[in-house]
């Protein structure tokens, strides 16, 4: 696995005026980009990690699944990367998904070492016991006719009381649904209000019980932004939110997948991953922040 790590990055040009000097905030670490030969490797939408940051799981847009270990430097950033094992995603029958089907977007790992994927093309949640293994589906989510094709089930996330929280990209009028699955039955959808061109595109449950949203816009000719909002969550929904981080266009890449973890100190990290469409003009950016309280 070849890497290069990408530090002294000026944090202020990273943060945008709503959180530098604000309190939280999340406070940059280290950047890296993930470079690896293999031709599947890239598009990357969705990552979860150990409790300790150090091993992940990440998937790609072209149903892709790889799994191995960072190393971080003394300062928690990651500074190398290493894919122990990488392979297709495969359908209930064992063979491996193609043409629509295979638009995996969102990740979550459940307590039982269950692997559950969103994919927002073909619309659908399934489940796996191991990367290997076969597909299972979920019923149809409620409200899946009112997604628009290509912005439905993009960012995926496991509560602490066992439900997955999936988010649509798009709008449905000027609201982001949610759908909750638990116990093989789809709980009442919740609801997250819209705010401009900003979209869902990642999302975790901190080892704190809150919920972390990673999400994305992005301005012609100038790149893309990200912001990380922090929500109370309850049976009602989100609440409560906080920015703890906002980017200018264009300093950091494209932004899908976000990961939560608690290091030693005890402080919050959030770790995030880009897509990078398989473009040579875009990268796999892994940025390593620390939530100051």
């Amino acid at each position: 696995m070849r890497g290069r790590a990408c530090f002294g990055l000026i944090a202020a040009l990273a943060l945008g005026p709503t959180s530098v000097g604000a309190a939280p905030r999340a406070e940059l670490v280290g950047t890296f980009v993930w470079q690896d030969g293999s031709r599947d490797f890239g598009g990357l939408s969705g990552l979860e990690l150990s409790r300790d940051g150090l091993r992940f799981v990440v998937i790609s847009d072209r149903a892709s699944i790889f799994s191995g270990a960072f190393v971080r430097d003394t300062q928690g950033a990651v500074a190398s990367a290493t894919i122990e094992d990488a392979r297709k995603l495969v359908d209930a029958s064992g063979r491996p998904l193609a043409g629509k089907a295979v638009d995996s977007e969102g990740l979550a790992l459940l307590a039982d070492g269950t692997i559950a994927i969103s994919f927002e093309d073909s619309h659908r949640l399934t489940f796996r016991a191991d990367p290997a293994a076969p597909e299972s589906t979920a019923s149809p989510p409620p409200g899946v006719a009112e997604w628009r094709r290509n912005q439905a089930l993009e960012a995926l996330a496991a509560a602490p009381d066992g439900s997955l929280w999936a988010f649509t990209e798009g709008k449905i009028g000027d609201r982001h649904m949610i759908v909750r699955f638990r116990d093989g039955v789809w709980l009442s959808p919740l609801w997250l209000s819209a705010e401009g061109a900003w979209r869902p595109v990642g999302a975790d449950f901190g080892p704190d019980g809150r919920l972390y949203l990673l999400q994305r816009d992005f301005w012609p000719l100038v790149g893309f932004m990200s912001r990380v909002l922090r929500f109370d969550v309850s049976e009602s929904g989100p609440s409560n939110p906080q920015i703890l981080l906002e980017s200018r266009a264009g300093v950091f890449d494209n932004f899908e997948a976000l990961a939560v973890w608690q290091d030693g100190e005890g402080a919050i990290r959030l770790t995030l991953v880009s897509d990078d469409n398989f473009l040579p003009v875009q990268r796999t950016e892994v940025v390593d922040l620390r939530v100051i309280e």
